[in-house]
């Protein structure tokens, strides 16, 4: 190669890394919005405050929490896609975010390809539980009660469509049990239903270690990968059926697609320094989240392998939104 086209490559190089640079210097430049998709005051809220607290003092910029819900969470969703795709405006996804593109047909962006992954933060298990009354102290004895009584037991969840929902239809169909789902309006009113005795069993979350430490209720399994930190003697449901795909609650941040690949990985960046934050960590692991972090490319793929599970479980289960 002549040597001048050669200096000429490096100096183009240089420039392209030092441009990067410059663009990691100047964002952000203003505020940062943090698109949750839910009301102020739950779980998604709880989560996303101090990571945007966090992300504020390390950049001395403002990172601010903006909601906007509806429709199983793609109104905040549909809001992101559409937004410049400039790293002001990011999503705040969650398991939810994966199951709506199965059940809402139509939708005007597609959960993968209208955004850029930037990082996962928490995940959590859902939770198999029963009364403490019910004389069950097993899975395999839920599981047994169940196949002796074809669709004469019910089970609770946060709601149609929900993770939970979802987890017992994985349950039900690993196990080879007939049984109905009653959805109620969150967790919490599904709780009171099943330490009331008017349920058989529950898919929860991690909201149900009170009543587990009360022993109000016992847990039989969790639907995580691993064994989870508050329950270390409750198996993973994979353990008891290994045909049953693993099911987490998480948490994650998304960008618009589109977005520079020099601000994702800046977000990226920021986002895994945050969570190395003693105080952020104390307070996720009081909310019964564990950190996990994922950069962009892991991220993508990850999101794009909950949506295909998601699918397959909504297809076979015949669930509709309603």
């Amino acid at each position: 190669m002549h040597k001048s086209v050669t200096l000429a490559i490096l100096g183009c190089s240089a420039l392209f890394a030092w441009a990067a640079q410059a663009q990691d210097a100047a964002f952000p430049a203003r505020t940062v919005s943090v698109v949750i998709p839910y009301p102020p005051g739950g779980s998604a809220d709880g989560e996303a405050r101090p990571l945007a607290a966090q992300l504020s003092r390390l950049w001395s910029s403002p990172v601010i929490i903006e909601s906007r819900t509806g429709a199983g969470s793609t109104v905040g969703a549909a809001y992101v896609a559409a937004a410049k795709p400039d790293g002001y405006t990011l999503f705040k996804a969650a398991t939810s975010h994966a199951i709506s593109a199965s059940l809402y047909p139509g939708l005007r962006y597609d959960p993968v390809k209208s955004f850029s992954g930037v990082a996962l933060t928490v995940t959590s298990p859902f939770i198999i539980a029963v009364n403490a009354k019910s004389g069950i102290h097993t899975l395999a004895e839920l599981i047994a009660r169940a196949k002796a009584n074809p669709g004469n037991l019910n089970y609770g969840s946060s709601g149609i469509g929900a993770g939970p929902h979802l987890g017992g239809e994985i349950f039900r169909k690993a196990a080879g049990i007939e049984v109905t789902h009653v959805p109620y309006n969150g967790s919490a009113a599904a709780l009171v239903e099943l330490a009331g005795g008017r349920l058989d069993y529950l898919m929860t979350d991690a909201s149900a270690i009170p009543m587990i430490k009360s022993g109000l209720v016992i847990p039989l399994a969790v639907t995580s990968p691993k064994r989870y930190r508050l329950l270390p003697d409750v198996p993973t449901m994979s353990e008891l059926l290994p045909a049953a795909a693993d099911v987490t609650n998480w948490g994650s941040v998304l960008a618009p697609a589109g977005t520079p690949r020099t601000i994702v990985d800046f977000l990226a960046r920021s986002i895994a320094k945050a969570l190395e934050a003693p105080e952020i960590r104390k307070i996720y692991e009081t909310e019964g989240y564990d950190v996990q972090f994922f950069g962009p490319e892991e991220t993508d793929r990850f999101l794009a392998a909950e949506v295909a599970k998601y699918r397959a479980v909504i297809a076979d289960a015949h669930i509709m939104a309603q």
